[in-house]
């Protein structure tokens, strides 16, 4: 069966319908609205590129794609949002962005009008592709379905769509596993850490550049010995153009703090849980709790035991993160394994209707 409805009514009725529709709600709103007139949106950034010269390129190898047809009106730009990260503002061209294999949520919102969010399916090696729903009735503009489809619409207003480039790197869309991973090698977690996200995290979903960084914290002795073997001739030529990233470099490069060696981070599994349940507490304290989750995420892999407590203030991050989902799901198998006698009841089912609504 077709991913794609059957389209009753070509693009000149239905979508010229819900275009009308949208811009007479949106006039009305700006009629009523005794306020003053908003800031100008910011666009993101688009590249004259064909989506075929885009995707022939791409080498997914293990990781998946999500190409998506950006189907606003000069004016109306559309913010779409990927598993809650804001994955760009603009009113033309085409997205197409290399992800982990798995279920995404996309959100769309212009203006002020906010559609149900999509459900994306991607999986290894092949791009999913988001296209118009031209159902008069229907909740959300997408859908997913076939290249084909996909093609046509990206080409319904003009033949030389632009690529929109995201407004965060690609490997701010990782899963949180994966991102608290990344997260550990770059914070000093060690060799393993970095070899680990090597080896794990398809290239494509990693910057250049940044990949470079880890490589070199995987395996730190390997730049050090290809400096040391470079002839001093080519050492003097290339003194001032060739910086070897040891740990210590990286840590200056990205204006922080020197990391700590090997030896130094080559702590018990217990002493690691102490220090990111510090990390934490501090983030919670500074009224920071989004910025925790990757902590968390580190947490939840160490090889000992953790409070159990933990998956309540998990669930109180995912929803200082706008995951209501992930939130609610965190905090109901917390809340099963304590009584109402528990100092974390209360607070708890406060949560729980917080995230419900």
């Amino acid at each position: 069966m077709s991913l794609h409805p059957q389209r009753h009514w070509p693009w000149p009725l239905a979508g010229l319908f819900r275009l009308t529709v949208t811009g007479a709600m949106l006039l009305l709103v700006a009629a009523c609205n005794t306020t003053p007139s908003r800031t100008p949106v910011k666009l993101s950034s688009t590249q004259a590129e064909r989506f075929e010269d885009f995707e022939r390129r791409q080498m997914l190898a293990k990781a998946g794609a999500i190409a998506i047809p950006v189907t606003g009106v000069e004016g109306y730009a559309i913010r779409y949002w990927l598993n809650n990260v804001p994955l760009a503002v603009q009113h033309q061209g085409y997205i197409s962005l290399p992800v982990m294999p798995g279920n995404y949520s996309l959100r769309y919102q212009q203006n002020d009008f906010t559609w149900a969010p999509l459900s994306v399916d991607v999986f290894p090696g092949k791009t999913t592709y988001v296209v118009l729903n031209d159902s008069w009735l229907a909740s959300s503009p997408y859908i997913t379905g076939s290249r084909k489809v996909f093609l046509n619409d990206l080409r319904r207003k003009t033949s030389n769509p632009p690529r929109v480039v995201p407004d965060n790197p690609v490997q701010a869309f990782l899963p949180l596993a994966q991102q608290a991973l990344l997260t550990s090698c770059m914070t000093g977690g060690g060799k393993a850490a970095c070899q680990r996200v090597l080896d794990d995290i398809p290239k494509i979903l990693i910057e250049k550049e940044r990949r470079k960084e880890i490589a070199v914290l995987a395996n730190p002795a390997t730049a050090v010995a290809k400096k040391e073997n470079t002839p001093p001739i080519a050492k003097q030529v290339q003194k001032k153009t060739i910086a070897v990233k040891t740990p210590a470099k990286v840590a200056s490069l990205r204006k922080e703090p020197v990391k700590a060696t090997k030896t130094e981070w080559d702590l018990p599994p217990n002493i690691q849980r102490d220090r990111l349940v510090v990390q934490i507490s501090d983030l919670f304290k500074a009224g920071k709790a989004a910025q925790s989750l990757p902590y968390f995420g580190q947490l939840d892999i160490l090889p000992v035991p953790i409070d159990p407590a933990t998956n309540f203030y998990w669930a109180q991050a995912l929803f200082a993160n706008g995951e209501k989902s992930a939130a609610f799901s965190k905090l109901t198998r917390f809340i099963k394994t304590i009584d109402s006698s528990s100092r974390y009841y209360e607070p708890a089912i406060r949560l729980l209707t917080k995230i419900k609504g």
